[in-house]
């Protein structure tokens, strides 16, 4: 824009100068003419009009001077708002790129909560469950102990009348040493479930507790086997004890005849 001013001005003078000059010239060609036809002597301009002249003439200078300082200083004006709007961009910029770094960070942060509190509902959830199987198994040895109980005392009678329990007896031992060894199996699951929730790899350690409860269970089923054995093995008409025959009575009952 200011180098558009620039240029009109230094038309405008050229234009002027140029039309001054073609003034002179048709200046010269006439004053002969008239030098001709007019002998008069040519006025010359009084030093009050040469005064003003130069008066025209410095104010021009002027002029230009101050259109030249104005169109500096519009230019630098002009670059000093095109570095501050540069700045300003940037700076908006820096501050668009923090914001998205705080969010990305924010959000990163809320996922890791979220794992965090599903980690621990997860926990839960298998800690409630172990102890729900280390519940059963309990009362499932309750159960098989309680059977073994009853057939014991049901075995006392049978002594009484005389009936071989030899064999159910063994059985219902063998019964108690497997139920003592489902109650040790039962203990390390509950102490091994409580150390694989606490344990960096859950997962992992939750698979030992498994084996241990099949184990476990093993040892149960193989006591309520050796119970039903027991019961299985009592036959009153054949394991009961005989009276022995003696000869007196043998004698006795042949003289009768």
């Amino acid at each position: 824009m200011y180098q558009k001013i620039n240029i009109a001005l230094v038309t405008l003078l050229a234009f002027g100068a140029f039309s001054a000059s073609a003034d002179t010239r048709n200046l010269v060609a006439i004053v002969p003419a008239m030098e001709q036809n007019d002998t008069r002597p040519v006025p010359r301009p009084t030093a009050e009009a040469r005064k003003e002249i130069n008066e025209a003439r410095k104010e021009v200078r002027m002029d230009a001077k101050a259109t030249l300082a104005s169109t500096t200083a519009a230019r630098e004006n002009m670059r000093g708002d095109i570095k501050n709007l540069r700045a300003s961009t940037t700076e908006a910029r820096g501050d668009m790129r923090d914001d998205m770094k705080n969010r990305r960070a924010s959000t990163t942060e809320a996922r890791g909560q979220m794992r965090d509190g599903f980690k621990e509902k997860r926990l839960e959830i298998a800690k409630k469950h172990a102890e729900l199987v280390g519940a059963r198994l309990d009362a499932a040895i309750a159960r098989v102990q309680k059977l073994a109980d009853r057939v014991g005392m049901s075995l006392d009678k049978l002594t009484t009348q005389g009936i071989n329990v030899a064999v159910a007896r063994a059985k219902l031992a063998d019964a108690k040493v497997k139920l003592d060894a489902a109650r040790v199996k039962v203990a390390q699951v509950k102490t091994a479930t409580l150390a694989a929730l606490a344990s960096e790899a859950p997962r992992e350690e939750m698979k030992k507790v498994e084996a241990l409860v099949k184990e476990a269970i093993k040892s149960i089923q193989g006591a309520h086997r050796s119970v039903a054995e027991a019961i299985a093995s009592v036959k009153p008409g054949v394991n009961k004890l005989r009276a022995t025959t003696t000869p007196t009575s043998t004698a006795t009952s042949t003289s009768n005849q």
